[in-house]
């Protein structure tokens, strides 16, 4: 496949690090996967000026209920989250037991 001129072209940030090329299992949630060259927070001049700051964030977002409420677990297996088509993505919930 080709672009053309004239062709109409919609960019998605919700389809990057979907690349099966690139990813393994593309499609699916893994917070754990070994590939690290996401495009997150963009790439090269564009790259996000916040994007150390949200780093530091989510880590304190993960780390203190943990922390603070010992036993916090999922309350049931994560199959596939939904997850939200919104700009920002995400899931759109994560049951949790404490």
């Amino acid at each position: 496949m080709s672009l053309q001129r004239g062709d109409a072209v919609i960019l998605s940030i919700n389809a990057a690090n979907r690349d099966s090329a690139v990813y393994s299992d593309a499609e699916t949630f893994d917070p754990d996967r070994p590939e690290r060259n996401h495009l997150g927070f963009g790439h090269g001049v564009h790259f996000c000026i916040g994007a150390s700051l949200a780093r530091v964030e989510l880590r304190i977002v993960f780390a203190t209920p943990a922390r603070r409420l010992p036993g916090l677990r999922l309350s049931r297996e994560p199959d596939e989250p939904e997850v939200r088509t919104t700009l920002t993505g995400g899931v759109t919930e994560l049951p949790v037991s404490w």
